[in-house]
């Protein structure tokens, strides 16, 4: 917004000077009664008619280290703000390095599949009971809802890039490994 004009400074003060009341000025400038306070202040403190300089904003804390936050993010998705935080070495706020990511077009969708599925065991033991499936009669079938079900040991949340959805791998919470289920003969 571009500065008042010298003309209309010099009405503003001349009208102050004559009544020394702001709602009256504002009224007959149409202007609002706190920028005739500012202009007479500004007078008072200064001595000057001319508006303050505008400032310059400064350099964005992140300025040149994209790159780095970015590559930070790829090696360990699942990262905390204050994580990244702490490996850029910065003292930048979290919100600006939420604001740096949303600008990576990212989303923060993670899935999450049990560990033991990469056990030689259980791959065979799913694999033989993919192939005993079809066999099996429907109303034998129990399913159980483990929606809520959580283990405590994981990030629900990691960056990916949009459209993908990062996956993870968490092993079983109770501390033992898990049977595997094997299809009777």
């Amino acid at each position: 917004m571009a500065p008042s004009s010298f003309d209309l400074r010099k009405r503003v003060l001349s009208a102050w000077d004559a009544c020394g009341d702001a709602d009256w000025v504002a009224a007959q400038v149409a202007v609002s009664r706190a920028w005739v306070h500012r202009v007479v202040q500004r007078r008072r403190a200064h001595g000057e008619l001319a508006p303050r300089q505008h400032t310059r904003w400064r350099p964005a804390v992140l300025a040149g280290r994209e790159n780095e936050l970015r590559r930070l993010v790829q090696e360990r998705p699942d990262r905390t703000l204050v994580e990244l935080r702490a490996a850029l070495r910065t003292s930048a706020a979290l919100s600006t390095i939420w604001r740096t990511l949303s600008r990576f077009d990212l989303t923060v969708k993670k899935t999450v599949h049990a560990a033991e599925q990469q056990r030689p065991d259980v791959q065979a033991a799913r694999a033989d009971w993919a192939a005993a499936q079809p066999a099996c009669p429907v109303a034998s079938l129990v399913f159980l809802d483990e929606t809520g079900v959580t283990t405590d040991v994981l990030r629900r949340y990691g960056r990916s890039p949009r459209g993908t959805r990062l996956i993870d791998h968490a092993p079983c919470a109770t501390g033992r490994p898990a049977p595997c289920w094997r299809p009777s003969a």
